[in-house]
């Protein structure tokens, strides 16, 4: 299931879990079913969550796909967006720390690619940098001393380009 789709269809999981736990105490176990095959099949958010980001947001040529091309600045905006429904599953469902440290690794620290970014649409760099920042902020990406030394270079850089 591609990650867009999970979130378009999912993005109230988070508010009826908290719900659910506010009201019956322990944190409710949440399921999604994939009804887009000709075999339906139930299974926890948590799996489904990682092969969509795995599939998507972590996928290099995925990546690769919008910065290809000046006219998919679009493409390149609903990257932000997947990485803010990101912080919401990781609020909600929980989201591992690693997952975020790849995010970064490739929409940040790979130089390459985020000179395409800048190249492409240097708004959109410093959305998603903000959102990482958002991430770590909130406890939910975990960056070791290195990450956030090359997140604050690429940071500053990046600020500079937009200054100019």
């Amino acid at each position: 299931m591609r990650l867009a789709t999970l979130t378009t269809k999912t993005s109230f999981i988070g508010e009826a879990d908290e719900s659910t736990k506010r009201v019956r105490g322990p944190k409710p176990l949440t399921l999604i079913t994939d009804t887009t095959g000709e075999i339906i099949k139930t299974k926890s958010a948590s799996p489904t969550l990682k092969r969509g980001v795995s599939s998507n947001l972590l996928n290099p040529k995925w990546c690769d796909l919008p910065l290809e091309h000046v006219s998919w600045s679009q493409n390149l905006a609903d990257m932000v967006e997947l990485v803010e429904y990101l912080i919401g599953f990781a609020a909600t469902i929980g989201v591992e720390s690693h997952v975020f440290s790849r995010v970064a690794e490739l929409l940040v620290f790979d130089e390459e690619t985020l000179k395409r970014f800048v190249e492409n649409n240097q708004y959109v760099a410093h959305a998603v940098m903000e959102r990482l920042v958002e991430a770590h902020q909130r406890g939910f990406w975990e960056a070791t001393e290195d990450e956030l030394e090359r997140f604050k270079n690429a940071y500053l850089s990046l600020d500079d380009m937009l200054d100019r």
